[in-house]
């Protein structure tokens, strides 16, 4: 979730691009809020740093895992 629902998502998304995600979607919520829809594959040693480093970002608000899955 952004930061700041007004502005917009495309440095958050330029910098999530430059960490690694292989698929970054803007999706609408409500009342013209978005948020970005992100895709990592990492090794299982990198699951639990990926969302403190996302955390971290300028304009990142909130951070949540919908589902983490083996290859």
């Amino acid at each position: 979730m952004p930061e700041d629902p007004s502005k917009s998502l495309d440095v958050v998304r330029a910098n999530i691009l430059k960490m690694g995600a292989r698929e970054v979607i803007e999706r609408p919520i409500a009342f013209g809020v978005k948020f970005l829809d992100v895709l990592f594959v990492v090794p299982d040693s990198e699951g639990g740093e990926l969302d403190e480093k996302l955390k971290k970002l300028p304009g990142v608000g909130s951070v949540e895992t919908e589902g983490i899955t083996l290859i």
